[in-house]
């Protein structure tokens, strides 16, 4: 639940989260919770709040005793993401689809952004500056295309599946199991497009934390371990 909060901003009554830092303590203090789920809900914090300050991330760190793993927090800046707050630190947010109406578990209330890209392409909608290098779908694919008058039997789902167009999604760097479910639900939803998705490898919370924790160490010293 705190997870789903702080990534959202708003609770799963559709409030907005007005106190980050209330609704993280918990999870700090709560002595069951392994360091990978405290630093995973930190980040979350961090990215709510589009960074924070050093003094603070430094008691953060101190008081959760992660200093050995610091750098799975520290090293997000390798990645373009503030960690540290400041006017020239300010991350460009793409404005996301309203999902308000979508139905959800609480636990699993956030969408993936990939779900957008994807929608977005099938509907000829990806921003041209970002996405310089994809052509335009084919007007099939949105309804927009001449459909023949001619009635024909209807067509299995397999039959279907065979004729329809393809998104072929592929994410360097890894990609996670929501973000997969995102292709089977878009597929599921566009009857014509089929999409495919793949990635250089499945990453898992601690995989993630562990690769980006590599990020500061020298490329022959680099060892990840699958979970």
């Amino acid at each position: 639940k705190t997870e789903q909060d702080l990534a959202l901003g708003t609770d799963a009554e559709g409030q907005k989260v007005k106190d980050s830092m209330r609704v993280l303590l918990p999870v700090l203090l709560n002595k069951s919770h392994e360091s990978y789920d405290k630093i995973r809900a930190i980040l979350l914090y961090i990215f709510s709040t589009n960074g924070t300050t050093q003094e603070n991330l430094d008691k953060l760190i101190q008081n959760v005793q992660i200093e050995s793993d610091s750098d799975m927090i520290r090293n997000w800046k390798y990645l373009d993401v503030p960690i540290i707050s400041s006017p020239a630190a300010q991350l460009h947010k793409h404005p996301r689809r309203d999902r308000s109406s979508e139905e959800t578990f609480q636990l699993s209330r956030w969408t993936p952004v990939i779900k957008d890209v994807m929608e977005d392409a099938i509907e000829n909608k990806l921003d041209s500056k970002d996405w310089p290098y994809c052509s335009q779908c084919p007007p099939t694919w949105n309804g927009s295309g001449v459909v023949s008058a001619r009635q024909k039997p209807k067509a299995s789902y397999q039959e279907e599946r065979k004729r329809s167009a393809r998104l072929i999604v592929f994410v360097i760097g890894g990609i996670t199991y929501s973000e997969m479910r995102c292709a089977y639900e878009v597929s599921k939803a566009c009857k014509s497009c089929d999409v495919v998705i793949g990635s250089t490898h499945i990453l898992t919370p601690k995989r993630l934390l562990d690769e980006v924790k590599s990020l500061s160490k020298p490329k022959d010293m680099v060892c990840i371990k699958d979970d």
